[in-house]
């Protein structure tokens, strides 16, 4: 037995491939395995636990401050906890959403895609 500590898209795809795992299983599974934390800043209290709550509806979670569950306070920072996939179904649900999650999903999206570029391109110009 051995426990492995990797978000690395590529090494977790060598892992599954040495075990032989279908490729449409690799597919799968390699985003389950890339686990996320993903700080937000100002929510609204409201936002923040219908957050919680379909965070939690997918396995995953979200961290927020325990004022904000008392509504002792209008605003909380949130900190959702989840893989990829339970991220971009996470996503999907808040297009179905009121008080602005529609436009904060697809901003976690946005930001999850771009943190995931490894490969960049510069155009230099010649002067």
């Amino acid at each position: 037995m051995r426990i492995i500590q990797t978000s690395n898209k590529l090494e977790i795809l060598q892992l599954l491939k040495e075990i032989k795992v279908d490729p449409c299983g690799i597919k799968i599974m390699s985003d389950k395995a890339q686990g996320y934390l993903i700080r937000i800043n100002g929510l609204s209290c409201i936002s923040a636990n219908i957050l919680k709550q379909e965070m939690l509806s997918l396995g995953a979670d979200a961290a927020v401050s325990r004022n904000s569950l008392r509504a002792q306070v209008k605003f909380t920072d949130c900190l959702l906890i989840g893989n990829l996939a339970q991220l971009s179904l996470l996503c999907s649900k808040l297009k179905k959403q009121p008080f602005n999650l529609k436009e904060l999903g697809e901003n976690i999206a946005c930001n999850l895609a771009n943190y995931r570029i490894n490969n960049f391109i510069i155009h230099c110009c010649c002067f």
